[in-house]
């Protein structure tokens, strides 16, 4: 056997020892990476988190599923069919049947149209 098989290689990986970083550019990435990872268990949303999100352009979730100002939601209780009725459509419209569900609820049509708003946005 020779000495110098013997003598362990600092640049071979070997199982149970720790690599140590290179510069601190990577022990700084490195630290980050572990710090997001210990605030996601701890529920708290960190700088760390925040630096993220914003290097893989995320996109809350509150602003992802909200609704355009011209969404057919928020027209949907405004619009009123005009014109004659074609054959086999019935006479009342969605806005009378709206209007006598309100009746029947005790409410109002302002009060309607802000719980519409308050869902859509």
């Amino acid at each position: 056997m020779n000495k110098e098989d013997s003598i362990p290689n600092p640049s071979r990986r070997t199982y149970g020892t720790q690599n140590k970083l290179s510069s601190n550019h990577h022990q700084d990435s490195y630290t980050a990476v572990v710090f997001a990872r210990c605030s996601i268990f701890i529920g708290r949303i960190s700088s760390a988190k925040v630096i993220l999100w914003e290097r893989i352009k995320h996109v809350p979730a509150e602003e992802e599923i909200k609704k355009l100002s011209n969404c057919i939601m928020r027209q949907s209780l405004n619009w009123n069919c005009k014109g004659k009725r074609k054959r086999g459509i019935p006479k009342k419209t969605l806005r009378r049947k709206l209007k006598t569900d309100v009746k029947r609820m005790n409410s109002n049509w302002n009060e309607l149209e802000r719980i519409v708003e308050d869902r859509v946005e």
